[in-house]
């Protein structure tokens, strides 16, 4: 009897080491997904010739935060292939109209996620203030987008001059 009782406690403490294996493996496998997805991120930026800063690469961020004033250099040059994406609240009417600005609430965001075909196109987020739009890249770069892109500050930092 004792040798059994040993025995199940014995097979007790294997289950138990191979469960923590286990989830210890799933978090692994996570944290190499997201490492991979960053990897991919900047080496798609480099494809697209896109100026990439070392603090970018060494932050880990999936998403690049423009500034106002480049963002509204891109916007102005109608040279460079980019997508427009605001996810503003449902209700929020913007100061001003962005000519060619996809209109996605992020509310409706994974829903609609897909009406953007192209993954390695450079995607501009904008929202009220910035906030929606991180939430936004980090919602694109989940479902596998690689170029995206928060304009800091969004509307309320937006150059007037447009």
């Amino acid at each position: 009897m004792n040798f059994r009782l040993n025995l199940f406690r014995n097979f007790e403490e294997l289950d138990l080491k191979i469960r923590d294996l286990s989830n210890k493996v799933a978090r692994l496998e996570i944290h190499i997904e997201k490492k991979l997805a960053v990897q991919k991120t900047n080496l798609i930026r480099i494809k697209n010739k896109e100026e990439i800063t070392e603090s970018f690469i060494f932050s880990g961020l999936v998403y690049n935060d423009l500034s106002p004033t480049l963002a509204y250099k891109i916007y102005q040059d109608r040279s460079k292939n980019f997508i427009l994406v605001d996810v503003s609240k449902i209700d929020f009417i913007p100061p001003l109209e962005l000519q060619g600005a996809l209109r996605i609430p992020l509310e409706e965001l994974e829903k609609k996620y897909q009406l953007i075909q192209s993954k390695t196109v450079p995607i501009l987020f904008i929202s009220e203030n910035g906030i929606r739009s991180i939430l936004a890249c980090e919602i694109m770069a989940y479902n596998g987008y690689y170029n995206t892109n928060n304009i800091s500050g969004g509307y309320s930092s937006w150059p007037k001059s447009s």
